[in-house]
Parts: C-alpha cells; sequence; structure tokens
C-alpha cells in the first residue's frame, strides 16, 4: 500500500529538489581556515570562567599557566600577562635597543678604521704618524665597544614561567596573584567586545541552526558549543582538558562555568536519556569504549562526520538533513517477483509494513538476517518500495572520503530517526549490524576461543573484550525510542546480546533459495543483464550450485565481462566457494546424481502398492503434495540414499542430509534439540530432509535402556508426525526399528541385492561389454555400489579389462561387505525389512 500520492512535500523533499536543481556539488568548508566568531566565543567561554573563579584557587593557577604558555595564541597577551612576563619584555626591549645601539657604533668606528688604513696605504711606515696614532685609537675604541656588548650579553637571562605546572623543588601555589588575575580579566573583557569584521561564523550558525530544529534550550546550544569548539581548535581542547583533569566532576565544573549553570545542570545535560544525547548530538562518557592510552573519558564526543557538516557553507535545515540522510535507495528487484519464496513470512513483513507506515508507532525495528550474499540489503529495498516507503540507507560511507566509524553511524541512526520522524513514508535501514552492537558477554575461555576459531591474536581478543564493555543504554535507544521505522540486516543474531534481540519487533531468515527459486532467480539476473542463458542452463545451474543471489549476480557480470558463457560462470562459482569457504565444492549440490544412475539397477519393492519406484516418484510429482514419507530399508550399496536424491530432484527440491554423528550428542537434551532444528530447517527452507541411519532415532523402545534414549526417540516421532514436508530415513537393520516409527512413513520400501538379470545389464551399462547370465549367477549377491567402485578401480589399472578379470573384481567388492556385514537379515526371506517380501532369485 503506497501513501505517497496523498500527502505534503516534507523538507526533506524540497531539499533535494532545490539540489537537484542546482546539478551541482556543494563544496565542504576548509577546515584550517581560521573562524575569528570561534575565536571570539573560545575567548568569551574562558572569561566566563574567570569571572565565576577566585584569584586565589588551583582554577585559577592553572587558567594562568596555559595562558602564559599560550595555549590559545592569544595575540597581545604576552605583552600585559602575567606581570613578570611584561617586565621581562620591557626590560628585554631596553637591553635590545642598548645592544643596537653598541653594535651600530662598533660598525662606524670600523668604518672610520677602514678608511684610516686606505689612507696611509702605499706610504712607507712611519711617514704618518698623526695617522698611525689614530688608527691605534680607533682599534682601542673598538675593542671597549666590543668589551660592552660581551658585558650586556650577560646580564640578558631567558624568561623564566611565573605559573609553571610543574615545580621542582617546591609545592605549587594555590592562587595566584590578584593584580595577574584582573590584567588577565582585563584583557579578556576588551577582545571579547572588540567588533568582529569577518562575517558571521559558518560553524556556529550551523550548530545553531541544528539546535534550534531539534528543540534544544539554551544551555544545550552552549554546551553544544563548548564542545565543537573543542573539537575543532586544539587549543581550546586541551585547555578545557586541563582545567578539568582527569575527574568528571571537574569536567562539568569548568563547563557550568563556560556556559553560565550550575554543575547539576552541566551533568543532566550529559547524561544518557538527556535531549543532546537522545538526539545522536553527543556520546556520553559512560557509553564510550575506553582508551587505555588517555584513560577512562569524562567529556561527550561528537562525530567527525557531525562536525565536517556543520562546516559546510550555505546550509539551510533542508540542505543539513540532506547531508546527513543522502538520497533514497533504489532497487531493481521486484518484491512480488524476486521474494515470493520466503512464502508467509514475506507477506507478514509486508502487512507490518503497511500497518506501521499507517499508524506511525515508535520503536518498530525489522531484522532481516542471514548469510551474505542470500539478497538482505536488496529484499529491504524491494520491501520498502513494494508498500511505498522511501528508504535511506544510513552511515554507510562517508561525504568526505572516508569510512564511517562506529560513532559516525550511531550519531547518523539517530540524526536520522529525528530529522525523518515527521515524514510518514520514510525508513532507514542500518546494513551490518555487527558493527554497531557488541557481542554477547562470553566467559574469558569463550573469549579466547572464539578469537582462535577466527584465527585471531591478542588484538582481536582485546577487541572482543571492549566490545562486551560498552553500553548497552545507548543501542537500547536505537530499538526503542526510534520514531522512525527501522531496517536492520545482519549476518549472525546470535552473536548479539538477547537484550538487543528481544527488542527486534519481527525478523525474517535469508537462506541460499530452494532449486526451483534458484532457477527463477538464475533467469532474472541473466534477463536484466542481457546474457543469454538457455531455460535448460538456468534449470542446471540452479539445481547444481546452492548458491545466494548475490554470488549469481557476480557470476553473470564475470561471464559478460569475460564472453564466457555457462563454463564462466561454473569458474567463478567455483572460486567464490573457494575464497568464502575454502571449498570449491563446498556450493556444490550435495543431491545431485551421478551420471551412471539409472533407476534399473535398484530392486525394490513397495509396502501395500503394485508400482514400481519409476511409477512412485511420478505419482508424487504429479500430485502436487509435499506432506508425504519414506523409509527405505535394505543392506548397504543397493542405493536407498541416492533414490531419496533422485526424488528430490525430480521435485525441484534440495536435500538437507543428516547422519546419526551430525544429529546425536554426548550432551543431554542436546540430541533433543539438533532433532528439533534439523526438521524445523528443513520445513522452513523448503527441503526434503534425509536422515541415513535413521534407526539409530527410532530403535524399539522396549529395548533402550537409558531415559535420554527413550527421549530421543520420542522427540523423533513428535517431529515426524508434525513435518509438512518431504522426508526419508535409510536403514540397515530394518528389525529394530520401533512399530510406532514404521506407522508414521507414508511409504515403506525394501530394497534387496541385485537379480542376476539386474546384475547383468548393470555389468554392460558399467563396462561397456556384456557378460553371460550364467557367469552372473555364480557371484555372490551384488549391490548397485559393488559395480561404482570396480569401475572406479579399474581407471588406475593396466591391462584389459577382460569379462573374468571384471567378474573377479566384483566378487572381492562383495567379499569385503560381506565380511564387515550379516547378509542373512537381509535375505529377504524372513521379513527382516519388517514387512513381507517376494522371494528373490539368488
Amino acid at each position: 500500500m503506497s501513501t505517497q500520492g496523498s500527502q505534503l512535500p516534507s523538507p526533506l523533499d524540497k531539499a533535494r529538489a532545490k539540489l537537484q536543481e542546482a546539478a551541482k556539488p556543494v563544496a565542504a568548508w576548509d577546515l584550517e581556515d581560521d573562524d575569528p566568531v570561534a575565536r571570539q566565543m573560545m575567548l568569551r567561554f574562558l572569561l566566563n570562567v574567570v569571572n565565576q573563579t577566585s584569584h586565589n584557587t588551583r582554577l585559577a593557577y592553572q587558567i594562568c599557566h596555559y595562558m602564559e604558555s599560550d595555549f590559545l595564541e592569544i595575540p597581545g597577551l604576552s605583552d600585559v600577562f602575567p606581570t613578570a612576563r611584561s617586565e621581562f619584555k620591557k626590560a628585554h626591549k631596553t637591553q635590545a635597543s642598548e645592544r643596537k645601539k653598541i653594535e651600530d657604533d662598533i660598525r662606524a668606528a670600523k668604518l672610520e678604521l677602514r678608511s684610516l688604513k686606505a689612507g696611509i696605504r702605499g706610504k712607507k711606515k712611519g711617514s704618518a704618524p698623526d695617522i698611525d696614532a689614530a688608527i691605534a685609537s680607533q682599534e682601542e675604541c673598538i675593542k671597549d665597544f666590543e668589551k660592552d656588548l660581551a658585558l650586556l650579553s650577560k646580564t640578558v637571562e631567558e624568561y623564566k614561567e611565573s605559573y609553571p605546572m610543574k615545580v621542582t623543588g617546591g609545592t605549587r601555589k594555590r592562587g595566584v596573584s590578584e593584580e595577574d588575575w584582573g590584567i588577565l580579566k582585563s584583557f579578556l573583557e576588551k577582545r571579547v567586545q572588540k567588533r568582529i569584521k569577518a562575517a558571521d561564523s559558518n560553524f556556529l550558525k550551523n550548530a545553531e541552526l541544528l539546535c534550534n530544529h531539534l528543540g534544544f534550550g539554551e544551555p544545550e546550544k552552549l554546551a553544544f558549543t563548548v564542545m565543537l569548539l573543542a573539537d575543532d581548535d586544539d587549543g581550546f581542547g586541551e585547555l578545557l582538558r586541563g582545567l578539568s583533569g582527569t575527574t568528571v566532576r571537574n569536567a562539568h565544573t569548568v563547563m557550568a562555568k563556560m556556559i553560565g549553570v550550575s554543575r547539576e545542570t552541566v551533568s543532566a545535560m550529559i547524561r544518557s536519556g538527556a535531549p543532546l544525547v537522545e538526539r545522536g548530538i553527543f556520546v556520553p562518557p559512560s557509553e564510550q569504549n575506553d582508551d587505555d592510552d588517555e584513560g577512562d573519558p569524562i567529556f561527550p564526543t561528537i562525530s567527525d562526520h557531525l562536525v565536517r557538516v556543520l562546516k559546510e557553507p550555505d546550509l539551510t535545515i533542508e540542505s543539513m538533513m540532506q547531508q546527513f540522510i543522502g538520497e533514497p535507495a533504489t532497487t531493481h528487484l521486484d518484491w512480488d517477483k524476486d521474494f515470493a519464496y520466503l512464502g508467509e513470512a514475506g507477506k507478514e513483513v509486508i502487512r507490518m509494513l503497511q500497518g506501521a507506515a499507517q499508524q506511525k508507532q515508535i520503536g518498530v525495528n525489522l531484522l532481516f538476517y542471514g548469510l551474505p550474499g542470500t539478497g538482505k540489503t536488496e529484499a529491504i529495498k524491494a520491501a520498502a518500495k513494494k508498500v511505498g516507503l522511501e528508504l535511506y540507507v544510513i552511515g554507510e560511507r562517508s561525504k568526505f572520503g572516508r569510512e564511517p566509524t562506529r560513532a559516525d553511524r550511531i550519531t547518523a541512526a539517530i540524526m536520522a530517526q529525528e530529522m525523518l520522524s515527521d515524514k510518514p513514508n520514510a525508513a532507514i535501514l542500518l546494513d551490518e549490524m555487527e558493527d554497531l552492537f557488541p557481542e554477547k558477554k562470553l566467559s574469558l575461555s569463550q573469549q579466547f576461543e572464539e578469537a582462535s576459531d577466527a584465527g585471531g591474536d591478542n588484538q582481536q581478543m582485546g577487541d572482543v573484550q571492549s566490545q562486551n564493555a560498552l553500553s548497552k543504554v545507548f543501542l537500547n535507544r536505537l530499538l526503542e525510542r526510534n520514531r522512525t521505522l527501522t531496517f536492520w540486516a545482519a549476518n549472525n543474531p546470535e552473536r548479539f546480546d538477547p537484550a538487543f534481540r528481544r527488542r527486534i519487533l519481527f525478523s525474517i531468515e535469508f537462506r541460499v533459495p530452494p532449486a526451483d527459486v534458484r532457477q527463477k532467480i538464475w533467469q532474472s539476473v541473466s534477463a536484466r543483464h542481457s546474457f543469454d542463458l538457455s531455460a535448460a542452463d538456468t534449470k542446471l545451474l540452479g539445481a547444481n550450485f546452492v548458491v545466494a543471489p548475490g554470488l549469481m549476480e557476480n557470476a553473470i557480470v564475470h561471464a559478460k565481462l569475460s564472453g564466457g558463457g555457462i563454463d564462466s560462470i561454473r569458474g567463478n562459482l567455483k572460486a567464490a566457494a573457494g575464497l568464502m569457504f575454502r571449498n570449491r565444492r563446498a556450493i556444490d549440490a550435495r543431491d545431485s546424481l551421478p551420471a551412471h544412475y539409472d533407476l534399473r539397477f535398484l530392486n525394490a519393492t513397495v509396502q501395500a502398492s503394485d508400482f514400481d519406484l519409476r511409477t512412485l516418484g511420478e505419482n508424487i510429482k504429479a500430485s502436487g503434495r509435499r506432506d508425504f514419507s519414506l523409509l527405505l530399508l535394505g543392506p548397504p550399496g543397493t542405493g536407498k540414499t541416492q533414490y531419496l536424491s533422485y526424488l528430490a530432484n525430480l521435485l525441484e527440491m534440495d536435500v538437507m542430509l543428516k547422519d546419526a554423528a551430525s544429529l546425536t550428542s554426548k550432551f543431554v537434551g542436546e540430541t533433543e534439540k539438533r532433532i528439533s532444528a534439523a526438521f524445523s530447517e528443513a520445513e522452513e527452507r523448503g527441503m526434503f530432509l534425509v536422515i541415513n541411519e535413521g534407526d539409530t532415532f527410532v530403535r524399539r523402545r522396549d529395548e533402550l535402556g537409558q531415559n535420554h534414549e527413550v527421549s530421543a526417540v520420542n522427540i523423533m516421532l513428535t517431529c515426524m508426525e508434525r513435518h509438512q514436508m518431504p522426508f526419508g530415513f535409510t536403514t540397515n537393520l530394518g528389525k529394530n526399528i520401533d512399530p510406532a516409527a514404521k506407522r508414521r512413513f507414508l511409504f515403506k520400501v525394501a530394497l534387496d541385492y541385485l537379480t542376476p538379470e539386474q546384475s547383468t545389464a548393470a555389468f554392460e551399462h558399467f563396462f561397456k561389454k556384456p557378460c553371460s547370465p550364467d557367469r552372473m549367477k555364480q557371484l555372490p549377491k551384488l549391490v548397485p555400489a559393488d559395480f561404482v567402485n570396480v569401475n572406479k578401480q579399474i581407471g588406475f589399472m593396466n591391462g584389459e579389462m577382460t569379462e573374468e578379470r571384471l567378474l573377479r573384481l566384483l566378487a572381492l567388492e562383495a567379499k569385503e561387505r560381506a565380511d564387515t556385514y550379516n547378509a542373512q537379515l537381509y535375505d529377504g526371506r524372513d521379513g527382516g525389512w519388517g514387512f513381507g517380501t517376494q522371494q528373490r532369485a539368488p
């Protein structure tokens, strides 16, 4: 349902229209450009502290120390403050003047000396006694001047600070001289009253614009300004931190003096739940990561992205919103066509979005989760498009050419929720939820185990601990008080603390689509990229590769760029599997049938029916139903598991293959959980569940001695009763199956050894040469697996494969199997499968 057409344009819509008309990007402000208004504001804040501080306090001493050290680089201050430095500068100026006079006299005397020496050049020595005397007098005069200069240099000393932070051999004074304090105050008063010729500060004007839009009062505006200036100006930031020391109490006291409020007011403005924090402007100290190098944080932080946006010129609140939020996301996918396989869960998402768009309820959060590449992000875009929502992807990238930090993303998320709250058809998307939310708390040993499993080191271990140390309050706010509908996307929500998961209103898991859906996606993706794939190709790709839409897209693009065909697609998928799973066969369908598979080589009897396995499969497919089950009994190698794979292929379904090893556990209750999970997953994903060695879980309960074994059988029987999708059991020990389990299987199939006629046909099929039926009757009982194994063996053998040699190899295979298996249980004569069978020929 769409509500777009009936509403008035929002401020964000107007801003976007103006920017599109301009058709040119807004240039970023020079972050190094000096802002006279901002500098005067710093001095005003400093003057406020001076006016509210007595000269005989330690705070006054600290202020004088930083002013004497020129932290703010205030022109003219060193000429008057402190008194000792101004007197030193005066004395130094007098000495400099005297030095200059002596140096000038020396230069004049040396010029006169050179002139006198030039007058006697070329004359006999002693012929001009008057000039000789003048030269001697001049040289003596120069020496006297040089002695005066050396004496003057010795009297010039280096300046010693009046208010050093470190005092050797004594204790630092608590206060400062009243004269110096008065001089500093008078100087600052004159500076803040001075008229600024420059235009209004872009930085502070934008900050006030944002504060007014978010409804902040005057104290919040001033506190925001203080922290903006401290963030932007290193000197002011160091001054603020230096005056505050290492305690939050001191930090709040200093800020309170700067903005003219009580310390309690400042504390209230910075704690969780305050407007500055609620609306994403401040991250309070309690919700920041601790930095071991700098100690515990005592001041709130502001996102770098927010600071950069506020420095842009000529912003209105609308264009500022556009800078924070960006353009609505678009997608080429269609919810009804491309995500129909989500079934009822997908329909529920749409119904919920329609209701949320109408009611505008606070705290609506939806989570789409699943493996990478399964289409979560595109599905969110398609769902928003389906119901007429404008979707904004928040914190995905920075317009300033840098990767957004976690703080940037959180700030952007909260501000987007605030700025879009008056837009009825708006929604936001926060992808990669793992980057924002800490992992659930683990024991120390579990943390080391996880870091080790991930190939991590001590640094990764520290990162896990740091994430777990984060405050939950700030993150819970993203999930409880958001006034704009919010989508989240994540790979594995199990990593998150349950406190976060329970705040998700609705979630949907994205898995690799089933085979028939994969075929349709291959068709859709290839058509979108104008890449020619036949119906046979898409069916083959859908059946043979269990891959998500993201990998399909990559494979098609690769094949189109390389000019290849289906072989290029196969190669790309194999490479992707190797990269993602370190196994090039990881995406191969586990139920794919070998080329040699042939139903002729199954010697099967279907209980209470007069049709064979091929007819059974055709009837099941023709019925269109999926609520059926099969029990396949018989000796090893007779083709039980492969027939279930054949049936799944016929129904265009993926197989979920389980066995005793994957379902049993040594921990009490864990086996039951695994059994339930297997049935649930198969039903949710629309897969054909196959359980090998099924007798392990449905053994006769009157023969079981342990309670946990009985419990496992009970839960298996319950799951079988309730399951609405196909499932099949295979077993070699049909006698051991509980009668209650047998009746829960719709079809019971007994597979026996091959008849001589079947063995003869199999010989010709696998070895491409005839064999005498009489010779075949002389062999032990054979199964299809015997022919498969021998066919593989001959590829490694030399010499001619004669009939005699092949028969000998088959006999060895049968003997090997008979040595490890009691064939008499399955000779078909004693009802070993649990129901009567026809007598088989030997």
